[in-house]
C-alpha cells in the first residue's frame, strides 16, 4: 500500500522551499502518494495570492484551508493560530496520512505541527535548529523542532543545536537548504520580460527591499520603517523595488507607510509578492537586497548579489562573510548602501561560498525520508547529553 504523505504550506517563501521537494516525490509514484495543504498567506490577496501558483504546479494535488485574519494585532494572530489547528485537525482526520513536512516557523506551520502531534503523524521539519534573536519565530520554530519525529537542517551547527536541546542525532539530517536546489535549477526571467511585467523603473543602480515587523518589540514598527525609508531616499540615484512584508503582527504599519513613501518618490514602487522565479530573477539583475528577510542570509548570497541586513531580526543565523549587517539606524543604513556600491565589496560578492550546501538536497531529504518510513513508529523520548554544571 502506497504511503501518504503531506506537504504544509502557508507563505511563499516556503512554498519555494517545498517546491522542488514535492517535484522529488513525483519519482516515487509506485510508493507515495501527497496531498499540499495551501492555507495562511497564499490565501490573502493583501500579500499577494500565490495559490494560483501552486495550483498551476500541481493541479491534482492540493487542499484550500482558508484562515481569516481580520486584525493583525497579538489576539488576532493567537485567534488565528486556535483557527488553523481547528481547521487543519479536521482535514487530517478524514486523511489517514503517514507522515507531514513543514518548513520553518510561520503562525500556520505552527498550527499544523500542533494538529499533526496530538493526532499522531510524524512531523518532518525543515530549518530546525536555526536561531533568530530578532523575532518570536525562534521560539516557534524551538517548538515545532520539539514536535517533531526527524529533522533536516541546512547547516552542522544547527543540527547541534537539535541535539541539545534534546533531539535524537539520529532523526536528524544536514542536507543543506532546500533553496539552493530552487538556484541550481533557475531559468531566471529576462530583464526585458521583468521590466513589462512589473514597470519597472530600472536605473544604473538597482535594489530590491524586503523588510518584516519587529514580532518582539511590536511598539517600535513605524520607527523602523520610517528610519529606513529615510535612509533609502538619501539615494536618488537608486531605484529601490519594495515587496510587502509577511502577515506578522503589525504589518499594516509596515505597509502604509511603504506605500506612502512610492507614492513620493518617483525611483521605487511597490508589488505585494512576486513569486519563487520572479523573486530571484530580479535579484539577478539587481544590484542587491536590503532588508530583514532570511532569504538575504541564505539565498542571495547564492546569486553573488550584494546583501544589506537591517536589525537584528536575523541575528544568531550562521552567514555569509558577504553580508552587511547594520543597525536599525539611518547613518549606519546610508553606509551599510554605500559599501554595498564599494569596488571592494564588488569583488568579495563575486567569490563563490556554499555554506548551505551545493547540490541535491531534496534528493538527500527523500533519501533519508524513505528510510525513517519503513521503521517502526515510536513516541518520541528526550535524548540527554553529559555536561558538568
Amino acid at each position: 500500500m502506497k504511503k501518504k504523505i503531506a506537504f504544509i504550506t502557508g507563505s511563499r517563501a516556503e512554498y519555494s522551499l517545498l517546491k522542488n521537494l514535492i517535484n522529488e516525490y513525483k519519482n516515487y509514484r509506485s510508493c507515495y502518494t501527497f496531498k499540499i495543504i495551501i492555507t495562511g498567506m497564499h490565501l490573502q490577496k493583501k500579500f499577494g495570492s500565490t495559490f494560483e501558483e501552486i495550483v498551476k504546479d500541481f493541479p491534482k494535488n492540493y487542499i484550500k484551508i482558508k484562515l481569516n485574519l481580520t486584525k493583525d494585532d497579538k489576539n488576532s494572530i493567537n485567534q488565528y493560530i486556535s483557527e488553523g489547528i481547528k481547521k487543519i485537525s479536521i482535514f487530517l482526520k478524514k486523511n489517514n496520512f503517514d507522515f507531514v513536512y513543514v518548513a520553518g516557523d510561520r503562525t500556520e506551520i505552527f498550527a499544523a505541527s500542533i494538529a499533526c502531534y496530538y493526532m499522531r503523524i510524524p512531523i518532518f521539519h525543515i530549518h530546525g535548529g536555526e536561531v533568530t534573536n530578532g523575532s518570536l519565530d525562534d521560539s516557534i520554530r524551538h517548538s515545532i523542532s520539539k514536535m517533531s519525529y526527524a529533522h533536516f537542517v541546512s547547516h552542522s551547527a544547527y543540527k547541534k543545536r537539535l541535539i541539545q536541546i534534546g533531539e535524537n542525532k539520529n532523526h536528524i539530517f544536514n542536507v543543506g537548504a532546500l533553496a539552493v536546489d530552487s538556484i541550481n535549477k533557475f531559468k531566471f526571467q529576462s530583464k526585458k520580460k521583468l521590466i513589462e511585467k512589473y514597470n519597472l523603473k530600472i536605473k544604473k543602480k538597482n535594489l530590491l527591499v524586503t523588510f518584516h515587523p519587529d514580532t518582539i518589540n511590536n511598539s517600535d514598527n513605524e520607527r523602523q520603517i520610517r528610519i529606513l525609508l529615510s535612509s533609502i531616499s538619501f539615494f536618488d540615484d537608486i531605484y529601490f523595488l519594495f515587496t510587502l512584508p509577511n502577515n506578522d503582527s503589525q504589518n499594516s504599519i509596515i505597509i502604509k507607510n511603504i506605500k506612502k513613501y512610492v507614492k513620493q518618490n518617483s525611483n521605487s514602487s511597490v508589488v505585494a509578492s512576486l513569486g519563487q522565479l520572479d523573486y530571484f530573477s530580479i535579484i539577478n539583475i539587481f544590484d542587491g537586497v536590503v532588508g530583514n528577510s532570511s532569504s538575504g542570509i541564505i539565498e542571495v548570497p547564492y546569486l553573488n548579489k550584494g546583501i544589506v541586513n537591517i536589525g537584528d531580526r536575523q541575528s544568531g543565523r550562521i552567514m555569509s562573510k558577504k553580508i552587511i549587517n547594520t543597525k536599525i539606524e539611518t547613518n549606519s543604513i546610508i553606509l551599510g548602501i554605500k559599501k554595498l556600491y564599494s569596488t571592494n565589496y564588488q569583488n568579495q560578492i563575486k567569490k563563490s561560498e556554499k555554506i548551505f550546501g551545493s547540490k541535491n538536497i531534496s534528493k538527500k531529504i527523500t533519501q533519508y525520508a524513505n528510510k525513517l518510513v519503513i521503521e517502526k513508529r515510536k513516541f518520541k523520548i528526550f535524548k540527554d547529553i553529559k555536561f558538568k554544571c
